[in-house]
């Protein structure tokens, strides 16, 4: 069994019926924000490149709102797109302590966060 973390972007392909099919063979399939975003950004210009052309996309939000969003989208493009509820979150980077050193972000993150150390403990999906 493989567990995937998915990009909310990707949902964004014509066809997405790949991560279906990997779902429906009993494949785990996370939350991994919707355009890869640096949670441990401070500033607005760190959040994501994206963000850095396109400056109008987050204009007057803190970071902790942009990141918190990013999470919030993947998880609906997950579910509309490709009718996958989100198992797990895994935090973009490998950051070892997934969410521990963000308590901002913690409270409205999707209920279950790994760090690339707690991936082989993660129960998959029947």
């Amino acid at each position: 069994m493989l567990h995937c973390f998915a990009v909310g972007r990707t949902l964004e392909q014509e066809d997405v019926g790949w991560l279906k099919d990997l779902a429906a063979a009993g494949h785990a399939i996370g939350n991994h924000t919707y355009d890869h975003v640096n949670l441990l950004a401070a500033k607005p210009e760190d959040i994501q490149f994206r963000f850095q052309r396109c400056p109008w996309l987050i204009e007057g939000k803190k970071p902790a709102e942009v990141i918190r969003e990013n999470i919030r989208l993947a998880t609906v493009a997950l579910k509309t797109r490709a009718g996958i509820t989100p198992a797990g979150f895994r935090t973009p980077g490998g950051f070892a302590k997934g969410l521990a050193d963000r308590p901002d972000l913690q409270q409205n993150a999707p209920r279950s966060w790994v760090s690339l150390g707690q991936l082989a403990s993660i129960p998959h999906m029947p």
